[in-house]
């Protein structure tokens, strides 16, 4: 019996192999295959980027209601706070004139409101009740709050009796 070493063997087919026709056509086909599949075409690549603007789209058209949302929520807050600002200043000075002058936390408050994009409308006060209208950052929700306690959505401001009902 005959022993050979299995390397060498494998090493002189293969040369073999190489050599013939069959070889190379092998090597140039597999060289062909090998190099139209290392990327992405273009066409595949602008899909993909379409699909992601579309998708982007979506959802910052989702978001940005809640983006107004929080903003009108932070003005109400801002709206309860012009009211204990009134009822702190009357309780100091015995009356609702200058409780929005500057300096006070109705000021500020009024200042915060127009920040986050509401309008002070049509603010009554006389020395013994004030009330105050304003529009939220839609445009088109009136919010009200009078010395009477009340804080809430109106439809249509009268201000004339000084109260938001």
């Amino acid at each position: 019996m005959v022993l050979y070493n299995s390397s060498e063997y494998d090493a002189t087919m293969r040369e073999k192999y190489l050599k013939s026709g069959m070889g190379k056509r092998y090597l140039k086909n597999r060289l062909k295959r090998s190099l139209s599949l290392t990327g992405f075409t273009i066409i595949e690549l602008i899909i993909v980027i379409a699909i992601i603007a579309v998708l982007s789209g979506i959802v910052i058209a989702n978001v940005i209601p809640y983006n107004s949302k929080g903003k009108d929520s932070a003005i109400k807050e801002q709206i309860g706070q012009i009211r204990i600002a009134g009822t702190d200043y009357f309780n100091t000075y015995g009356s609702y004139i200058g409780m929005c002058d500057s300096g006070t936390g109705c000021f500020n408050a009024k200042s915060n409101i127009i920040n986050l994009g509401g309008y002070v409308l049509s603010p009554r006060i006389a020395s013994d009740k004030y009330c105050y209208d304003f529009k939220l950052s839609d445009n088109a929700t009136k919010w009200c709050v009078d010395s009477m306690g009340y804080n809430g959505s109106i439809d249509n401001c009268t201000l004339l009796n000084f109260s938001c009902n």
